[in-house]
């Protein structure tokens, strides 16, 4: 009976050392502030609307960039700020709804 006892405190242990460290790693991934989550989300985007428009006149003076490639990072850059674009609708939405709200 005490060992059955042992084996349950045992993973009592076991399972609440494995919640801190869950709850440790996510206040690490929550910490960060939304505004700079924003931040980076468009520097990456100017990122790759530059690399979209180096290809495109590489391409338009005659150098070798391959046309593939040029339409794919044409493409991120588009599909990238309009996801952009469609978080920041919401965040506004989302903002003018909060601020209808009566208490």
């Amino acid at each position: 009976m005490s060992n059955l006892l042992d084996r349950v405190g045992t993973t009592q242990n076991f399972n609440e050392e494995t919640c801190g460290r869950v709850k440790d790693k996510k206040e690490k991934t929550f910490n960060v502030k939304f505004g700079e989550r924003l931040r980076k989300a468009l520097e990456e985007i100017d990122t790759l609307q530059e690399d979209a428009d180096k290809l495109s006149k590489e391409l338009a003076i005659g150098h070798n960039a391959p046309l593939h490639e040029t339409m794919i990072a044409l493409e991120k850059a588009d599909i990238s700020l309009r996801l952009f674009i469609q978080v920041r609708n919401k965040v506004v939405e989302a903002y003018r709804e909060v601020m209808h709200m009566q208490f």
